[in-house]
């Protein structure tokens, strides 16, 4: 394939205005059509990874022009989408997650300083608790990254070609379960990946159990067959003791060191080792760093690329991965600022290997409000990044050399904006949708309708149900409680509170990263600001968690804050569109679609019936109607005994426009010769667009199966 950097200046040109066609839905140019295939020039995204802790996938985003983004920072840009799919199971299979997605614009590579490439963070809960086991049992699922610029990728095909972006996969380790999950709810618990003893009781702490750690004869005998150096899993003893002052003679005193001796380990060679070990990425390798502009939050990925060598296995105490990032603000190549150190907990795991690795992930919230500027002036940050297994790296010197790991310097752009030290809120996104991505009537050319590279899915159009998630943060707000809040909707009949208890999932930053949950439940509806940007955070800086009910139709949100309850501001920020109509799936076996359902599918004729070459054909109809109607699959089944025969004309039918309710009685046939002389069925599965619980995977569905026999 030719690749754009072959290009002459007048393609590339023409490329540029096909790329400016693509948002109204133009056709390409026919003569750069091979360019239009996963085309990386512009945008490409470069690694993905989990932080089992706190179920999050995290990407990262490498933006590489100048020009190409549909303006600068004063304009609305375009939309980069990162569509996330997972395979649970490794056999093939993969789950649409749903969209992220942020702002790209056009920025200059004129001003001092290096301009690009610009890294961006995107972020996704995962509901991984289903799939959770026992320690004992590695959960290790594959998640598929589709980057394609302005125009969502496919929701149903991992594997459908953007023109814009391109697709990375990774192995990913889910957190483990334990035997009393059943009984209580395990995330109602101090997380710290171990095992709590109480539940977490408003504004208090919790006893907790760590696992215990592996005794090094254990680990030695264990670690000989993964062929794991002794100066890795004795490192946490020997480490503390190193520096430059120190020598083999005064390690050989210790008392600990010494019961090494039982385990004919050579000490001093161990600590000749270590003396001179520097940036040993033999275990795990920092591979990217970036921004989330939108949260101001910084995100790394971490490879593990060994089975063995991180202090035990899922149900031992295992070891930490630490990320020190840094800011040089001037972007002047001086890091004159520590930001702080986040960490992932990581485990030996079997199986892991080059092309098998797992990637771990961490992130950062960080304060840029001092440093904003206005939109005129692009805001670029060179951050560096020093990853270092179990022993955190300095927050003195950036510069200063790790023994397992490395660093990296990236750079990044900060949110346009006023500098200031006034309090000031900042909503981030409702149920994981940017604000300037929300649109009560969006206009379809937005989306690309009608485009044939465009499979619009469940996520789009902006419509919410189930619990909606408010997310954000207060800037300049002081100390932690200090500022006070209430998040209130109107659906027209007057402004009304949200919720009246709330639960947060507090972060705590200094190493190892810990979390813990708490619960508010206040008297006068004012929610306490749990934040203070240094020692305390909140988990994806959830402001509320909003149970819509039954309501439907457009909802303004607003947010009042104050610190004295005295002076009270208003701040009214989006609007959205909520849906909470499930299908209504006929219940009966029927001849004909039943027109009181909105969910239905019949063989004509009635179900359960045989056919044989005589009367190969089947005919049968279905219905699948809804407001924010987003497709429907047929399929039959099982598909061992089918050699590739499908009903038809179609197996997938998606939503074409906002007018597209669906269908009420579309039909389909099925020729059964070629088939084996076995059960079958046919499955209809039908899904709306509607973001339901704050998930960009959960939707409202229905399916319903028909019978028959080929003889």
């Amino acid at each position: 394939m030719e690749t754009i950097e072959k290009l002459s200046a007048k393609d590339i040109e023409l490329l540029q205005v096909s790329r400016k066609m693509l948002l109204v839905n133009s056709v390409f140019n026919p003569a750069l059509a091979l360019a239009h295939k996963n085309n990386t020039y512009w945008e490409e995204v470069t690694c993905v990874g989990f932080n089992p802790a706190i179920s999050r996938l995290e990407a990262v985003v490498s933006i590489k022009r100048a020009s190409g983004y549909s303006g600068d920072l004063c304009s609305n840009g375009s939309t980069e989408f990162v569509r996330f799919f997972i395979d649970w199971n490794n056999n093939g299979i993969y789950q649409n997650l749903g969209l992220a997605s942020f702002k790209a614009h056009d920025i200059s590579d004129n001003p001092p300083g290096p301009q690009h490439p610009l890294k961006y963070m995107v972020y996704m809960k995962l509901n991984d608790k289903q799939y959770r086991k026992l320690c004992k049992v590695p959960v290790l699922p594959k998640i598929r990254a589709v980057l394609s610029w302005n125009v969502p990728s496919s929701s149903v095909n991992p594997f459908a070609p953007v023109t814009f972006g391109n697709a990375i996969e990774a192995r990913i380790q889910l957190r483990p379960r334990f035997l009393f999950d059943h009984f209580v709810n395990v995330d109602k618990l101090l997380l710290k990946e171990s095992i709590s003893t109480a539940f977490f009781n408003n504004k208090q702490s919790v006893a907790e159990t760590e696992p215990d750690a592996v005794p090094w004869a254990q680990l030695q005998e264990q670690y000989k067959k993964l062929e794991v150096a002794d100066h890795r899993f004795l490192y946490n003893a020997i480490h503390p003791l190193i520096n430059e002052t120190k020598s083999f003679s005064t390690l050989a005193a210790q008392k600990d060191i010494g019961l090494l001796k039982q385990l004919n380990i050579d000490i001093a060679k161990v600590a000749d080792i270590l003396f001179a070990q520097k940036y040993d990425v033999t275990y795990e390798e920092l591979t990217c760093v970036g921004l989330n502009t939108s949260a101001d939050m910084l995100g790394a990925v971490i490879k593990i690329k060994r089975p063995g060598g991180f202090s035990g296995g899922l149900c031992d105490a295992g070891s930490y991965e630490h990320v020190a990032f840094w800011a040089d603000w001037n972007n002047n190549g001086s890091f004159d600022q520590y930001l702080g150190t986040a960490s992932v907990k990581v485990h030996d795991i079997p199986g892991v290997k080059k092309d098998n690795e797992l990637y771990y992930a961490v992130s950062l919230p960080v304060d840029v409000n001092k440093h904003l500027k206005t939109c005129n002036i692009p805001n670029i940050v060179r951050i560096r990044a020093v990853l270092s297994w179990s022993s955190a790296p300095s927050t003195t010197n950036p510069n200063a050399p790790v023994h397992w790991g490395n660093s990296q310097d990236v750079l990044v752009q900060i949110r346009p904006g006023k500098a200031g030290v006034n309090l000031l809120p900042l909503i981030e996104a409702v149920s994981s949708v940017t604000l300037d991505t929300i649109d009560v009537n969006p206009v379809s050319t937005a989306y690309g309708l009608g485009n044939s590279n465009t499979i619009l899915g469940p996520d789009s159009f902006n419509t919410f149900g189930g619990v909606v998630y408010i997310t954000g943060e207060f800037l300049n707000s002081g100390p932690s409680r200090n500022v006070k809040y209430k998040l209130q909707f109107d659906d027209g009949s007057g402004w009304q509170s949200m919720m009246a208890s709330q639960t947060y999932l507090k972060e705590f930053p200094t190493f190892p990263t810990s979390y813990a949950y708490e619960t508010q439940t206040p008297a006068d509806g004012w929610f306490e600001y749990i934040a203070d940007g240094a020692t305390v955070g909140v988990v994806n800086k959830t402001l509320a968690s909003w149970s819509t009910g039954t309501r439907h139709g457009i909802h303004k949100l607003r947010m009042l804050y104050t610190i004295d309850k005295v002076n009270i501001f208003t701040y009214e920020f989006t609007a959205i569109r909520l849906n909470n109509t499930d299908f209504y799936k006929s219940p009966t076996a029927n001849n004909v679609v039943d027109p009181s359902s909105t969910f239905d599918l019949v063989i004509d004729g009635g179900d359960c019936h045989s056919y044989d070459t005589a009367s190969p054909i089947i005919n049968g109809h279905l219905r699948v109607l809804h407001e924010a109607f987003g497709f429907w699959t047929l399929a039959l089944e099982p598909a061992t005994h089918t050699h590739g025969i499908i009903p038809g004309p179609a197996t997938y039918r998606p939503v074409t426009s906002l007018a597209d309710a669906g269908d009420g009685n579309y039909a389909w046939t099925l020729d059964t010769t070629g088939l084996d002389k076995c059960g079958y069925t046919i499955t209809l599965r039908g899904y709306d667009r509607t973001i339901v619980n704050g998930s960009l995977s959960g939707r409202h569905a229905d399916a319903k199966s028909v019978g028959f026999a080929v003889l």
